[in-house]
């Protein structure tokens, strides 16, 4: 028999072996360069060093397990991400999936955490949940007690031919708002909204202040000159060899509570597209949303689909 190793990854020793089982799993459906793995799994907000697992015979990696946490100031709740999953093909249905993912979720419940989620969860990650094109990984995780809830997506938009539908201008127009991209002085008022409106995007925003990306942030005001809604507008180089280099991605889109309703939302996500081909991006990417109506009024169709799931530690 086997004798199997659980051991903390080493990225300097381990990211090659690793990056090679991802590209003997996952190369053909979801093929990925080295760099961005290597900016995900060690994303230098919230890695801690200690956070992802190797499964080893000897000098031979067999699995790989990622987790993550977010930083306790980018934090709406204590939950921890169960980031990605791999295993030898040959290894499969022997235990070591499972012998991982028991070590991730020990590590995260160590950390704190209250409940774990597949895919997503940290502060980066590959997938929302589980991608449906990955049979095995859904059948595995729900073999193991893991209960899908929800399907989420990816959305995309072919720009070259984009306007935006005279509709959306037309709902909002009495309203006599201002759409500005951000700037160093906004962004107080801009993290006092996300606390107060979207705890679970403050992080990503704090970031981009703190990254100073000022320009990677979109905001609306009211005739008041007070926030009422905000975007974020940037490149997306990960599925770069799915969708293009070309791509460009807009997310969390958060309008006030009181201002819903009225149409900001989507004339929000319309100018924020609308930037995306101004920057000569040839695709719209919008990653993890359940709104497939409400964005297919501007275009957008399914790219990706995902199974989404909880569990309590």
């Amino acid at each position: 028999m086997r004798h199997i190793t659980i051991r903390p990854y080493d990225p300097a020793k381990d990211e090659q072996a690793v990056f090679a089982l991802w590209n003997s799993l996952l190369g053909d459906s979801w093929p990925l360069s080295l760099q961005t793995f290597h900016n995900i799994i060690l994303d230098p907000i919230a890695y801690q060093g200690r956070d992802h697992f190797i499964a080893e015979d000897g000098q031979t990696v067999l699995g790989f397990l990622a987790t993550q946490t977010k930083p306790k100031k980018h934090r709406a709740q204590p939950r921890g991400e169960i980031m990605l999953l791999l295993v030898e093909k040959t290894q499969q249905r022997t235990g070591i999936g499972s012998r991982l993912l028991a070590a991730g979720l020990a590590h995260l419940k160590r950390e704190g955490m209250r409940d774990a989620q597949l895919g997503g969860g940290g502060n980066a990650y590959f997938w929302p949940g589980v991608p449906i094109n990955l049979a095995g990984a859904v059948s595995f995780f729900e073999a193991l007690g893991w209960h899908y809830t929800e399907t989420s997506v990816d959305m995309v938009l072919n720009l070259r031919d984009y306007a935006t539908p005279a509709f959306v201008w037309e709902r909002i127009q009495p309203q006599r708002l201002v759409f500005q991209i951000a700037n160093q002085h906004d962004f107080s008022d801009l993290l006092q909204f996300e606390k107060a409106h979207f705890p679970q995007w403050y992080g990503y925003f704090l970031s981009k202040y703190e990254q100073r990306q000022y320009g990677d942030v979109l905001c609306v005001k009211d005739h008041h000159d007070a926030i009422v809604g905000t975007v974020i507008v940037e490149s997306d180089p990960m599925w770069e060899q799915l969708l293009g280099k070309n791509t460009g991605t807009i997310g969390a889109i958060g309008v006030a509570e009181g201002m819903r309703g009225q149409g900001i939302g989507l004339a929000l996500a319309a100018k924020a597209t609308e930037m995306l081909k101004m920057r000569n991006m040839s695709t719209a990417f919008l990653g993890w949303t359940w709104l497939i109506d409400w964005y297919g009024k501007l275009g957008y169709t399914v790219w990706r689909e995902y199974q989404m799931s909880w569990k309590g530690l």
